[in-house]
C-alpha cells in the first residue's frame, strides 16, 4: 500500500505544468457578449498609458464584431474606452465555441490606440492591419509592437503575460 502511494506521488509531482495558452475575457450568451474578468489586461493597458504617457483613464470594456467587407470574415476585439470616449485601445481577441480568449496570436498582434474624437475613431481590425475606423479630422493612432512573443526563452506568450499582469 505504502509503495502504491509513494508511486503516485512520484507520478504526479513528474507531470509537466502546463502553461496557460489563453486567457478567457468574455462570453456569448444570447447574441450578447459578457467580460469575464479581464484585470490582467486592464493592468497591461494602464501600464502601457502610462508609460507612452497617454492622460486617459478607462472605464468601459466592450467585446465588438468587426467584419470585413471584401471577405466577409468577423474580427473581435476587446475595447476599452475613456469615460466620454475620445480614446479607445483594442486587443483583437478569438471566439471558440462561444467563448472569448486573448490568445498568443493576439499579443504577438500588439494593440492600437485611437484618440482625439468622441464619435468615430474606433479601432478596428482587417487583414491583420490596425486602423480608426470613422476618424474625426483629429483622430490619432498608435500600434505597439508585441511586447510577449514565443521564443525559446519565453515558450507561451500567454502564460508571461499572466505572470506579469
Amino acid at each position: 500500500m505504502r509503495k502504491s502511494i509513494i508511486t503516485i506521488l512520484l507520478a504526479l509531482f513528474s507531470l509537466p505544468i502546463l502553461a496557460q495558452t489563453k486567457l478567457k475575457v468574455g462570453v456569448l450568451i444570447e447574441q450578447q457578449f459578457q467580460l469575464s474578468d479581464i484585470s490582467k489586461v486592464k493592468n497591461y493597458w494602464k501600464e502601457y498609458m502610462r508609460e507612452n504617457r497617454f492622460n486617459y483613464e478607462l472605464t468601459s470594456y466592450s467585446i465588438n464584431i468587426v467584419k470585413e467587407n471584401e471577405s466577409g470574415s468577423v474580427n473581435y476585439l476587446l475595447i476599452g474606452a475613456s469615460k466620454n470616449n475620445d480614446f479607445k485601445i483594442a486587443f483583437q481577441v478569438f471566439n471558440e465555441g462561444g467563448i472569448i480568449y486573448l490568445t498568443s496570436a493576439s499579443l504577438s498582434g500588439g494593440t492600437v490606440t485611437c484618440s482625439g474624437c468622441t464619435v468615430g475613431c474606433t479601432p478596428r481590425k482587417t487583414k491583420s492591419l490596425w486602423a480608426c475606423e470613422y476618424p474625426c479630422t483629429s483622430c490619432s493612432k498608435t500600434e505597439t509592437v508585441p511586447m510577449f512573443t514565443e521564443g525559446p526563452s519565453q515558450p507561451d506568450p500567454v502564460q508571461s503575460f499572466i505572470d506579469h499582469y
